[in-house]
């Protein structure tokens, strides 16, 4: 378990260096008086706020660390199949000196928030291979998140609705919250699953966000 630990923090580490590098050559193109000390400082304390203050920017953060690099195989291949004048003219305006992989970053987080904010409910039927009695009527939620873009207008939405179809069995099926929710959240969300109702019972597996804070 340790040395798990130390190699998820060194890779950690090595990730975030990269990006903190990659960042200040893409700055450095359109503002070429940038100092490197400087960039350092600010980006060491955007870091820090960012996992202190358990912000949503850290989806993007992950983003950038996987598309910088994506991004940049694809430019190493253009540039090997020798395009057009035009459409490498194109390509390198699209690419704007890397900033592609941020802007595509922050899309994809903000994509994320949005998502959280329209949960998706789907109906399944499904037949069983022994005789039962009657049908039963199961809802199954997982990946809440509780605490980020979920707030408390979603949970007690999600208590309503819940309840409006009648359920037999309701089963939470990990990641209700995670490593950034708070003891606010967290106290607001089992109050408010308290008045859940269901006929045969109420079943909760932990996911891994929440084996995180263990």
């Amino acid at each position: 378990m340790p040395f798990i630990l130390i190699l998820s923090a060194a890779v950690i580490l090595v990730s975030l260096a990269y990006l903190g590098n990659r960042l200040f050559k893409a700055l450095r193109c359109v503002y070429p008086r940038c100092s490197k000390a400087v960039f350092r400082i600010v980006y060491t304390i955007f870091i820090i706020a960012i996992v202190y203050f358990k912000s949503s920017l850290f989806g993007a953060i992950v983003y950038s660390i996987i598309l910088f690099p994506l991004i940049d195989i694809i430019k190493y291949i253009l540039k090997k199949i020798n395009l057009p004048p035009k459409l490498g003219r194109f390509c390198r305006i699209v690419y704007l000196k890397g900033f592609l992989a941020v802007v595509l970053a922050l899309i994809l987080n903000i994509q994320a928030l949005c998502v959280a904010n329209a949960p998706k409910e789907t109906d399944y039927t499904v037949k069983s291979g022994h005789s039962l009695k009657r049908d039963y009527n199961i809802v199954f939620v997982s990946d809440m998140h509780i605490g980020g873009a979920v707030t408390e207008k979603l949970i007690d939405e999600f208590v309503e609705n819940t309840n409006s179809k009648q359920p037999d069995i309701i089963c939470f099926g990990g990641d209700i919250f995670d490593e950034s929710t708070g003891e606010y959240y967290m106290e607001y969300a089992f109050s408010a699953f308290s008045r859940l109702k269901s006929t045969c019972g109420i079943y909760y597996v932990y996911g891994n966000h929440e084996r995180m804070n263990d």
